[in-house]
Formats: structure tokens, sequence, C-alpha cells
């Protein structure tokens, strides 16, 4: 199957953005199957420098760095669509969050057709892209339901995107992050049920031969509810997933207030967020 191979001693370009570290950090060339790498290697850093002269944005260079180890991963949203999300435009605020992630997880890659994965804990929906063609998915979904945190993971992102192919004896073409948007704490199942799908899938990969951390999570929180607060310290201390699992430590709502209106200091902050975990397997 696959996976943790010697790589070839052949002696390689000295990629720019640090791109060296992040490839011998992960073990991308021997666990993962992009389809001629180097190649790909070329056009993205051709992409990010091109990013470097966009006057419009004028994106610093860390937020280059951090787009282009984005671009090297598979991105799944994983979004709380339960009935609680209808309240005080928390999915409207979930919607938004959603599309500043897709914008920012693909705007390094150099397939301009590139686009993120969505799913949801009670809605069938699968969503994919970028755009105008994510936005409009996304406003067909409407909150219903309980929150099954743990089951929806496992069964609308983890089967699919991991499991499946492991079972199926294929190759994943590139790590998973899977930005986890929730409410409140898990009302349905029981409460350790994330972290144990979590932990699930860390020792699947393992036995597998991926490396463990082929799977990373970064959950933020919409609200400022005093259980989810509490569910997300919970995860923030558990040693069994520290490693693969990040939780920003406020409310979305709470932490785009003191923000304000500035695209600047949410993509900081944003950029900051998504790449929590994937420092953590560099060692960066």
């Amino acid at each position: 199957m696959g996976r943790l191979t010697k790589s070839s001693s052949k002696a390689k370009p000295k990629l720019p953005w640090d791109l060296d570290s992040f490839i011998q950090a992960t073990n991308y060339r021997s666990a993962f199957s992009i389809k001629d790498l180097d190649r790909f290697l070329e056009a993205l850093t051709k992409k990010a420098t091109s990013l470097t002269r966009d006057p419009e944005r004028a994106l610093t260079s860390p937020n280059i760095r951090r787009m282009v180890r984005l671009a090297l991963y598979q991105h799944v949203i994983y979004c709380d669509d339960s009935s609680s999300m209808a309240d005080n435009d928390r999915f409207t605020i979930a919607q938004s969050f959603i599309m500043s992630i897709a914008g920012l997880a693909t705007r390094a890659h150099p397939d301009e057709r590139s686009g993120v994965e969505v799913r949801f804990i009670n809605s069938n929906a699968t969503l994919s892209g970028r755009g105008e063609q994510l936005r409009a998915g996304l406003e067909r979904i409407r909150p219903s339901g309980g929150n099954r945190l743990g089951t929806g993971l496992r069964t609308k992102v983890l089967q699919p995107f991991v499991f499946d192919v492991i079972k199926n004896g294929g190759q994943l073409k590139r790590p998973l992050l899977v930005s986890v948007i929730i409410d409140y704490a898990p009302d349905s199942e029981k409460r350790t049920a994330f972290r144990d799908v979590i932990g699930g899938c860390k020792k699947s990969l393992d036995r597998a031969g991926f490396p463990s951390t082929s799977a990373l999570f970064m959950v933020t929180i919409i609200g400022d509810d005093v259980d989810a607060r509490r569910y997300a310290r919970e995860l923030r201390g558990d040693s069994t997933v520290e490693d693969v699992l990040y939780c920003t430590t406020e409310g979305l709502r709470n932490k785009q207030d003191k923000l304000g209106s500035s695209d600047r200091n949410l993509e900081d902050w944003l950029l900051t967020s998504l790449m929590a975990p994937i420092q953590r397997v560099e060692g960066a």
C-alpha cells in the first residue's frame, strides 16, 4: 500500500519559501501521490512569486509562505448545520468563514480550478469548489437537527477521504486539513466521540503506513457559549490528539468584532489559525 519509503537520494534544486523543510518533515515525496510533484512544485512557486507582485492584495512574505503550504493540502470544511445555527445569523457567519477559508486555501494553487470540499453534520449535501459556485451551494443549506459532531466527521469526511482510500489499497494524493466549524458542544452522542474518531484516524493512517499526521484538524467555535468554550479547552488539553488538532481560543463572532472591518487583520488571523496544526508537523 504505501507509503513511507526511502526518498530518492538524487540532488534536487533548493525550493523557495522554505518548501524543502516542509517536504522533508511531512514525508511528502514518499507518502503522497501528486502526479509529477516536481512540476507541481515549480508551478506552485511561480504562482506564489506572482502573488508578491500583486499590488491590490499587498501580501506579506509570511502570509505567502503560509498560502504555499496550504496549497499542498486537500481542504475539507466540516460545518455544523444543526438547528441552533439558524439563530442570530450564526450560519451566515459560518458561510462567510467558509468562503474566506476557500479563498486563502486556494490562492497560491497553480490550478485555477482548485477548490475545497464542504460537508455538514446533518445535510447530505457535498459541495466543492470556490467563489460563486461554492457560495450558491452554501445558500441552499438550511440548518436543522442535532449535533452529532464525531459521527458526522467519521461518515461524511474521514470515510470517503481517508478510510475508503486505505481500505481499497489506494494512495492519498495530498495530506488532509479539515476545518471544523461548530456552534455548541455535541449533544446527540458521547462527548468524547469527536476526539475518539480523530484518534481512530491517526491509528488507521499509521497501520496503513502513512504518517499519522496525514490528516489534521482545526476547530473554530462560532459563538460564545460557555460549554462550547469548555469543550474546546477539553480538546486542546487532550494529549491523544494534540499533535493533529488545533482549536482557536475564542468564538468567531467575538474575534471578528475585535478585528473590525479590516480584511488584512482577518486574513492574518485565519492564515495563522489554519497553519497552526501544520506548523506542529513541520516543527516551525
